[in-house]
């Protein structure tokens, strides 16, 4: 799904948060008759998927959890970022950034992947550290030379690691 305020869609008429667009996929996947049995996510959609796998009642329920460069955990900020954070960004993005999620990372019951860009500097590798710490049944790989968007820049061994975890052949 295009997801409010990405790509084509419309911006939401209220800022939403992270819980906004958690309801959003519950809805969507619910209209449709999705029920996935492994999700991905990449930066923002891997912070919506750590809300909806540990909801009291979850909204997704899969098997494995493929989380690649994802968000949800607060940054450390430098002067100069929070200035151009409360310059530049719109209140729906700086209700979902100053939430930190790294609470729920050990309710997290699914066998959970991370993928790492070792030059990500929109969600550092640290993150995805902490994260393998607390997520119970989790594994992480870093992609050497990558940014944020490793899936991309480092798509062979990015596709390599998906096809293990997947038991794909």
């Amino acid at each position: 799904p295009d997801m409010a305020g990405f790509g084509e869609s419309d911006e939401p008429k209220k800022p939403w948060c992270v819980d906004d667009y958690v309801d959003f996929i519950g809805t969507f996947c619910k209209k449709l008759g999705i029920v996935p049995t492994v999700v991905l996510g990449h930066s923002f959609g891997g912070r919506v998927i750590i809300k909806a796998v540990t909801r009291e009642k979850p909204v997704l329920t899969p098997e494995k959890i493929i989380l690649t460069d994802s968000a949800g955990i607060k940054p450390k900020q430098s002067v100069s970022s929070k200035i151009k954070t409360r310059t530049y960004m719109r209140a729906t993005l700086v209700k979902v950034v100053n939430e930190d999620l790294t609470y729920l990372l050990p309710e997290i019951k699914q066998s959970t992947l991370l993928i790492w860009g070792d030059k990500d500097d929109a969600t550092p590798l640290s993150d995805g550290v902490k994260m393998s710490e607390l997520i119970k049944d989790s594994g992480l790989v870093t992609i050497e030379g990558a940014g944020h968007y490793a899936f991309l820049e480092g798509w062979y061994t990015f596709s390599r690691v998906l096809a293990s975890f997947l038991d794909i052949k």
